[in-house]
């Protein structure tokens, strides 16, 4: 009792027995008897702590073998959403390069982006330097009257995203709206018409600004860092074509 491993004097320990549990800690059993630990009871207590840890070992592995499996599926469900996106953009492809006007190539992205469900709306806006508002020129899927509830106002704090892409020149992603719920006024707006993330993207090329292509869906985390860098190459794209209808005319 005596003995400095039994740090807590004030319990009745008189003899105790430590066995490591591999990884998992260590098993402890104690006694108020002297030398209550003879060969049997110590064999008792080995039996009983290899027990122990074979059974973490099996709740080890299968907790593993869970996190696999929601890896995998998680994979496959962000490579299922990869080539559906990549589907809708080689569709997208096809048709702005038979469009003759800007309006036809607007409007094809935007119903292109929402024709199955993947997305819930989808718009594309001209910013206004008399007013400094992002203005609709386009729009497809379920706009819910969202765009008439917005003032895209350019360069002011708390800013629905196609404006602050507008304003910046970059790509703005929300993944989960819901979130600061009570700092953007937009966010209220948007999730009564459940709109859960939303990515803007500047349409640009070659340094000439074409406007912006808003994208809205009904999940959370609809967007990630594949599918952002993918939807920007589309806009890419997108202002590439536009470019060429401008030379054209």
């Amino acid at each position: 009792h005596r003995a400095d491993r039994l740090d807590n004097r004030a319990t009745d320990l008189r003899s105790a027995c430590f066995i490591p549990l591999g990884d998992h800690g260590v098993f402890v059993a104690g006694s108020d008897e002297v030398g209550a630990f003879d060969d049997v009871t110590r064999e008792l207590a080995d039996l009983l702590a290899a027990t122990a840890e074979a059974a973490l070992d099996r709740v080890t592995r299968e907790s593993q073998l869970r996190e696999q499996d929601r890896q995998l599926q998680q994979q496959n469900e962000q490579l299922t959403t990869l080539n559906r996106i990549n589907e809708t953009i080689r569709e997208i492809d096809q048709a702005i390069v038979q469009a003759e006007t800007r309006d036809e190539i607007d409007h094809t992205v935007c119903e292109l982006l929402t024709s199955d469900d993947r997305f819930s709306f989808a718009w594309i806006g001209t910013v206004d330097p008399t007013a400094e508002t992002l203005e609709p020129r386009a729009w497809a899927g379920n706009d819910q009257g969202y765009l008439a509830s917005q003032q895209f106002s350019v360069g002011t704090s708390g800013t629905e995203p196609a404006a602050n892409t507008a304003a910046t020149g970059e790509v703005t992603m929300v993944t989960n709206i819901a979130a600061n719920l009570r700092e953007d006024s937009w966010r209220a707006d948007a999730l009564t018409r459940d709109f859960m993330s939303v990515l803007s993207i500047p349409l640009v090329y070659n340094g000439l600004t074409h406007g912006v292509l808003t994208v809205y869906a009904d999940t959370r985390d609809a967007f990630d860092d594949t599918a952002r860098a993918v939807l920007a190459e589309l806009g890419e794209t997108i202002a590439s074509a536009l470019s060429a209808i401008e030379r054209k005319n």
